[in-house]
């Protein structure tokens, strides 16, 4: 007759998964973000090596990898790993194929 003391109880088993899945899906978000910031570094880096490079032409590569553990409603490691191309033409090759192009 009292259904007070069943919405207590309900509560009390239904709160806890929905704390654990909310805090589960801010953990992979948080995973995501650090390998997008480590892949925007490595761009980052390949851009400035790029522009200090002596090559006439090239390709620089550098991979990039994130792995973690997530815990919450089910515990798993997670990796994630990518390669950053950049190609490198010098500025001196570039201006004498845009007179040949033009």
């Amino acid at each position: 007759m009292n259904k007070r003391g069943e919405e207590f109880v309900e509560a009390a088993i239904v709160l806890p998964l929905v704390i654990l899945t909310i805090l589960s899906m801010i953990m992979v978000a948080v995973f995501l973000l650090d390998h997008e910031i480590r892949q925007s570094k490595a761009h980052t880096a390949r851009a400035e090596e790029a522009v200090s490079s002596e090559m006439p032409f090239g390709i620089k590569r550098r991979s990039v990898s994130s792995s973690g553990i997530i815990r919450g409603t089910a515990a798993g490691s997670v990796s994630k790993s990518q390669t950053v191309r950049m190609y490198v033409i010098s500025q001196s090759d570039l201006i004498m194929l845009g007179e040949i192009a033009g």
